[in-house]
């Protein structure tokens, strides 16, 4: 039984709305100069310790992610369960 919480303009309102957080407010990472370095080397500003992640890099990094499918047998191999079921 899948129980849907959200509809797809909702989950779609909820997705752009965290795009506009990660860029426009961002992320902090006061405690790790090897992260910001990182970030900052792939196109994300830094100010202060604050990450800001450009919506563009954000989507290349999710397409790089693996199909679901091919995350499951990586998952089982490591050893972990997965807490939540991701979409299915």
């Amino acid at each position: 039984m899948r129980m849907q919480i959200l509809s797809p303009d909702q989950l779609q309102q909820v997705h752009e709305a965290t795009l506009t957080i990660l860029e426009k407010v961002g992320v902090s990472f006061k405690g790790s100069a090897e992260a910001r370095d990182l970030f900052e080397k792939n196109r994300c500003r830094v100010d202060d310790g604050v990450v800001h992640i450009p919506r563009e890099v954000f989507d290349e990094c999710l397409a790089r992610l693996p199909d679901r499918e091919k995350l499951d047998i990586c998952v089982a191999k490591l050893g972990f369960s997965r807490p939540l079921n991701l979409g299915r």
